[in-house]
């Protein structure tokens, strides 16, 4: 998670006011395409959703560049997500916002393995 200085889609949804020039590494690009097959959380189940976290000091821009990454198996149907505005604008002073997301931390495996104990030969009578 983190503020990763790009949109994921160059639209309205994603994106107001003056384009500015892209940083000089684009780390969300290399993550998107990285064999990890990570997605953006809240872009994933809030498809039609104004997308904005970072609003310009002069109120002319915003974008959204923050972005919680993670991979599709642990993003489940029924999860919450979005972006807050009410407390990020209470607390604190940025020009991003917050964001948010229930996240399914279960493991598919459910049996746990442990190491065999070693038999020690040399014990043997």
């Amino acid at each position: 998670m983190g503020d990763l200085q790009h949109t994921i889609a160059d639209n309205s949804l994603h994106r107001m006011g003056k384009h500015q020039p892209a940083p000089p590494v684009n780390i969300l690009t290399l993550c998107l395409h990285h064999s990890l097959n990570l997605v953006s959380f809240i872009l994933t189940q809030r498809t039609t959703m104004a997308y904005y976290t970072w609003f310009s000091k002069s109120g002319e821009g915003q974008a959204g560049i923050d972005h919680i990454l993670i991979s599709p198996d642990c993003i489940h149907p029924d999860s919450t997500c979005g972006v807050d505005h009410e407390i990020s604008n209470e607390l604190f002073k940025t020009d991003h916002r917050l964001l948010f997301a229930t996240i399914d931390t279960h493991t598919h495996r459910t049996q746990l393995l442990y190491p065999q104990p070693r038999h020690d030969s040399s014990t043997d009578g």
